[in-house]
């Protein structure tokens, strides 16, 4: 990953009632592929739709990046991982948003989760639209993170896709998040993918 902030768990905000809400950072790298956001769907009983776009400048700048489509059964939350169907390009040291955007109906009410200690030195929430210089949102941004054996987060992904199939979602959220934490703790596993359309099997 590049750039993050990950204070404590110290404040909460509606996705849904309070956008355009995101998190303002400066990156270091020339692309991202991934973000990873604290959220969570546990107020109204239905599913949430949730995606991220990567805009330039502010809030309201063109968007050069969105992210998979992502859906938040209820009662569930936590670290949350948002694809990218391709590289993000970035200039380092230019100022982009996150901003997470709520696609679902009036039968939800995801939030998001951050702090406002320690604060992250290049940039801020942004909250109803408006910078929040107080809070920060809990975020990490990045390109894949390359391991030994060539693995990658991307090529982690597409392995479980060609497996599993794409219209498998619970298959491949299972497979994904195993391989990814195998990925980061420098144990490449891509190869080790394997299963018919409805099964998904990790080694």
């Amino acid at each position: 990953m590049d750039q993050e902030a990950l204070p404590p768990i110290q404040a909460g905000w509606s996705i849904r009632f309070l956008s355009p809400i995101g998190q303002e950072f400066v990156p270091a790298a020339s692309s991202l592929d991934a973000v990873e956001l604290m959220v969570g769907n546990g107020d109204l009983p239905g599913p949430a739709d949730l995606f991220v776009n990567i805009r330039h400048t502010t809030i309201d700048g063109p968007i050069i990046g969105t992210s998979l489509l992502l859906t938040l059964p209820f009662g569930t939350g936590g670290l949350t991982h948002f694809d990218f169907p391709s590289a993000v390009p970035l200039i380092p040291g230019e100022v982009y948003v996150i901003e997470v955007v709520f696609a679902g109906s009036d039968t939800s009410n995801p939030g998001i989760a951050g702090g406002y200690q320690p604060p992250y030195s290049q940039g801020r929430a942004i909250i109803l639209g408006e910078p929040d210089p107080f809070d920060d949102l809990w975020f990490r941004e990045g390109p894949a993170m390359a391991t030994s054996g060539n693995c990658s987060l991307r090529a982690c992904r597409d392995e479980v896709l060609a497996a599993c199939g794409s219209t498998h979602r619970l298959c491949m959220k299972r497979c994904t998040t195993l391989i990814r934490s195998r990925c980061m703790a420098g144990e490449c596993t891509c190869d080790s993918v394997r299963g018919t359309p409805g099964t998904c099997i990790c080694l």
